[in-house]
């Protein structure tokens, strides 16, 4: 994207939703995104005086759902997720999809918490082409 002081700028439009459910240690979380625009190329010119033109704007949809189920009188939780983005018309946006999941270990609620998960992240279709996340980390909050 070029520099504001080029004079480009995006002008986007949002519509976001999402869902939180939760019962007796069980939780469902649901959310989607639109997002449509355009971007502004300004005034940015090359080393040689041509202008420079505007990536295409990152126009598309996206969504998750997550679920988890806090096993009782244990401090662990397994989760589950899906995930994915699609771009829709003229857009700089892949297609990707995200399938996973994880465990956390809740020492003293969400304030101090460890997460470990393993996601795969891949174009629609080609789960083997893919690329792999692993993580852990540690919350802390006071």
């Amino acid at each position: 994207m070029l520099p504001p002081s080029a004079g480009a700028a995006p002008n986007y439009q949002n519509a976001t939703t999402d869902l939180m459910i939760k019962y007796a240690g069980w939780s469902l979380e649901a959310g989607y995104l639109w997002r449509q625009g355009k971007r502004n190329p300004g005034s940015a010119v090359d080393e040689d005086g041509v202008p420079i033109a505007a990536v295409a704007a990152r126009n598309g949809q996206g969504w998750l759902v997550q679920t988890a189920l806090l096993i009782p009188r244990t401090r662990l939780e397994p989760a589950l997720r899906y995930s994915g983005y699609r771009g829709i018309g003229v857009t700089s946006m892949p297609d990707r999809d995200e399938v996973g999941g994880g465990l956390n270990y809740y020492f003293f609620g969400h304030n101090l918490k460890l997460q470990v998960d393993y996601f795969r992240s891949f174009a629609p279709g080609l789960v083997r082409e893919g690329g792999d996340l692993f993580r852990l980390q540690i919350q802390a909050a006071l």
